[in-house]
């Protein structure tokens, strides 16, 4: 049943019919599964897990990087359109420059801003101490720029990255900025 599972996952298609293969998907539910029927030997209900020998599907993950050319277009089209999409395009551009992840942006709040750069927060382990990154230019501007973003009225000044009421963006919201 498992082998039956990823080969639908490498057949899988689009709601028009086109292939679209989703080899990560089927190992994802097959490792979780696993776990689970662990969890059954462990609790004495299983004597063996038969998801053990299981073969993965094989995937292939793309490297490759973000040109400047393609974050300046972001950028111009952020400002284009103004409002909730300048202010992910800017969070973008400041997680490029600074390379941290969407949530540690996401996360920025203005009092990490200092005279002598961002004072950043690992968003994984928050134990960790502080990072600083100093000002370049474009940082510099990046960040201006966010900041100065009119917000509604009711809008905090807590987040640099904040939504236009102020508020930390979710990982939903985030994503909706770039799909509509």
């Amino acid at each position: 049943m498992a082998y039956e599972y990823l080969d639908a996952c490498l057949q899988a298609t689009d709601k028009n019919g086109k292939l679209r293969p989703r080899p990560e998907k089927g190992n994802k539910e097959i490792s979780l599964a696993r776990l689970v029927l662990e969890y059954g030997i462990r609790k004495g209900l299983l004597e063996s897990n038969p998801l053990d020998k299981v073969t993965k599907n094989k995937t292939a993950k793309d490297k490759r990087y973000v040109t400047n050319e393609e974050m300046d277009l972001a950028v111009e089209i952020g400002r284009k359109f103004g409002g909730a999409r300048l202010i992910v395009a800017l969070a973008l551009r400041t997680a490029w420059l600074c390379v941290r992840r969407s949530v540690e942006v996401r996360a920025l709040q203005r009092d990490a801003i200092k005279d002598t750069g961002i004072l950043w927060q690992d968003g994984k382990n928050r134990r960790k101490p502080a990072v600083l990154i100093e000002w370049s230019p474009e940082l510099r501007a990046t960040i201006d720029e966010a900041i100065a973003i009119k917000r509604n009225s009711v809008a905090g000044t807590l987040f640099v990255f904040g939504n236009m009421r102020g508020q930390r963006y979710t990982k939903g919201g985030w994503k909706r900025c770039w799909t509509t």
